[in-house]
């Protein structure tokens, strides 16, 4: 986060930073915490958000998260203890069903 966050001037951070979280605040969503307990319904509704953003936002977020995806991808590539990987993507294989699962029962 810190390498994609230090490629921008203080105002494209700001600028990003305030975006994405009006962007996530929808369903009074505070913490990562609690876009996790609603599960697809906040994913369903900040995508409902993203879209109402003028283009040029759309395409500077887009291009944003581009880049943490890309430097995740490279520091994914570097680790050198893939067993800590291992272990952090069968506990995420774990974990997306059950969120599934909750917001399903809850519908």
């Amino acid at each position: 986060v810190k390498k994609v966050l230090n490629t921008m001037n203080l105002q494209q951070r700001e600028a990003f930073t305030n975006i994405i979280f009006e962007i996530i605040s929808v369903n009074e969503n505070r913490t990562l915490v609690d876009i996790r307990k609603e599960g697809l319904k906040s994913l369903y509704t900040m995508s409902k958000n993203y879209k109402h953003l003028e283009k040029e936002t759309k395409k500077a977020v887009t291009k944003t998260i581009s880049l943490f995806f890309e430097e995740g991808f490279r520091s994914f590539l570097e680790v050198k203890n893939a067993d800590q990987w291992n272990l952090k993507l069968s506990n995420w294989g774990k974990e997306v069903p059950e969120i599934l699962s909750r917001y399903i029962q809850k519908r």
